[in-house]
């Protein structure tokens, strides 16, 4: 049997290649069609257009053409959907469920997570983790057995959508096989909203060509990286996020073990490691693994892999002696989730549990040991524009950035309401959104109000201009805050100068007089 998956990721994109590894194992034929810049345009689009509902009229028909003549020798059709693709992906399985006459199955954490809003586009959908299910259903498919025993499958039945019980994930994920780097039926679809779609195979020579690049050491973003993953699921159940759910039920948190994840660097680097500069650890709390693991992985890594890394983490998790091992073996950059410092938001919000005072303290520790090391600067993330938050929370979360020692990064996310979680349940309820509306998790459409403009400008000057924790504490005064908040929003001009001066100044302010001269001048302004 023959399937094709539809990956919306680039090119670096392990979920996808990992149920390509399993299926090949076992004799099955696969086929990966990446298709990045396609969702991302069309899901731009459906935005800006006003209509995120899937429809006729998002993927031109040329598009649609084409990935069908790519499909159509399959038994099978894969889709891999995150939340932020679901338009697009939608209105491209309903094309090839309806010219195709082959059936379609859909995946990730999308199908996972609001299954009902997606079964109107394919014919099944999976729960949870793929591998033994499609090998399974593959299977009965081939043996025109019926399928309606499979646990963990959602399919159709005369017209009603019938559920079948969870499937227990695999706890033993050294199980599983590399994922599939084998390069063979492996496309990129270049198909913009415009001009003629073609697709080119992937190959070790183009692959870094055309996968998305990371910073390096020297400066400018040169590094070609390998994507792997050690964990599935997440030990924290944060009301935003998806992933310490299935379908909602608790995910269970399971690790590969360290020996088998360089021995999958290893034999990808032996095979092409010269078109690899970095290897990119995506988990998105890498440093839950125990302070054990962590150091038979750091002990292993630096023995046998020679090339540099990068990793995600919580806050909880940041231990100096886990961190410094880590570093010693070849970390280059460690990026962090810091989502708020306000902790009514933390708390009572987002569930994280996790105090200001120690996420600050955390990110000092990842500063100081940067800088010691001659390593990339840490990366903190941000959530922004969130309807919870009062003018109160997002000034105490901007002062409390400013509290981290620098040089640092921040990188700012709209908070985007992912379907069945905690907290998309709770902006239902209480009115922001709709369940049915794809709008919600685009992070494009989710800026909830104009009260904003303001913030993300001073968080870039905050890691940008280095801005010390008296400079910021002038800016976000509330009567300070509101009036230039109120001019970035009615008049564009000013926020994009403010946006380019207030950084150097802050640069430039380092003497406290001339900070004290600058700030009477400019609280002079505001009383006239």
């Amino acid at each position: 049997m023959r399937i094709a998956f539809i990956v919306p990721l680039e090119l670096g994109a392990v979920g996808c290649r990992l149920l390509s590894s399993h299926l090949r194992a076992h004799g099955h034929e696969t086929r990966l069609i990446f298709i990045p810049d396609l969702v991302t345009s069309l899901a731009e689009k459906a935005n800006l257009s006003g209509n995120p509902d899937p429809g006729p009229e998002l993927c031109p028909l040329p598009v649609k053409e084409r990935i069908l003549a790519m499909v159509s020798d399959c038994d099978l059709i894969g889709f891999h959907v995150l939340s932020l693709f679901f338009s697009p992906l939608a209105e491209i399985s309903a094309y090839l469920r309806a010219h195709a006459g082959i059936p379609v199955i859909w995946g990730g954490v999308h199908a996972t997570m609001a299954v009902d809003l997606c079964m109107p586009y394919t014919d099944f959908a999976c729960i949870g983790d793929g591998e033994a299910l499609l090998l399974e259903l593959l299977e009965r498919l081939a043996s025109d057995q019926t399928y309606t025993a499979i646990q963990g499958l959602v399919y159709w039945d005369q017209g009603v959508v019938r559920h079948n019980p969870h499937r227990a994930g695999q706890d033993n994920l050294d199980a599983y096989p590399f994922p599939d780097y084998s390069f063979q039926e492996h496309y990129l679809l270049f198909a913009h909203t415009d001009g003629e779609p073609r697709a080119i195979p992937v190959t070790p020579d183009n692959y870094g060509q055309y996968q998305k690049r990371y910073p390096s050491l020297e400066g400018g973003v040169t590094l070609v990286p390998y994507k792997t993953v050690s964990t599935r699921g997440c030990p924290f159940v944060c009301t935003y996020c998806s992933m310490g759910t299935q379908g909602g039920e608790q995910y269970p948190f399971r690790t590969r073990s360290p020996e088998n994840i360089v021995d999958e660097l290893v034999e990808v680097l032996n095979r092409f490691g010269d078109k690899i500069d970095v290897i990119s650890i995506s988990d998105d709390t890498f440093l839950s693994h125990s302070q054990t693991w962590l150091k038979r992985f750091a002990a292993e890594y630096k023995r046998r892999v020679k090339k540099p890394f990068r990793i995600l983490g919580f806050p909880l998790n940041i231990h100096r002696e886990a961190i410094e091992d880590l570093v010693e073996a070849g970390c280059m950059h460690i990026g962090v989730g810091v989502e708020s410092l306000s902790r009514r938001i933390l708390f009572d919000v987002y569930k994280r549990r996790t105090k200001p005072e120690s996420v600050i303290e955390a990110a000092n520790v990842l500063v100081e040991i940067s800088r010691r090391h001659g390593v990339l600067p840490p990366t903190f993330d941000v959530i922004y524009s969130n309807p919870y938050e009062t003018l109160e929370d997002m000034l105490a979360s901007i002062r409390g950035m400013s509290r981290i020692r620098h040089p640092f990064k921040i990188v700012l996310f709209k908070l985007s309401f992912f379907p069945n979680t905690e907290l998309f349940q709770m902006a239902v309820r209480d009115g922001y959104i709709r369940p049915d509306d794809p709008a919600c998790y685009n992070q494009w459409v989710g800026e909830m109000d104009g009260n904003q403009t303001f913030v993300p400008i001073l968080y870039e000057t905050i890691w940008k201009g280095q801005a010390s924790e008296r400079f910021v504490a002038f800016f976000i005064r509330p009567a300070v805050f509101t009036a230039l908040n109120k001019q970035c929003n009615q008049h564009p001009r000013f926020q994009r100068w403010l946006r380019s001066f207030l950084p150097g100044l802050a640069r430039a302010v380092t003497h406290r007089y001339v900070f004290w001269f600058l700030r009477q001048e400019i609280l002079k302004s505001f009383r006239r």
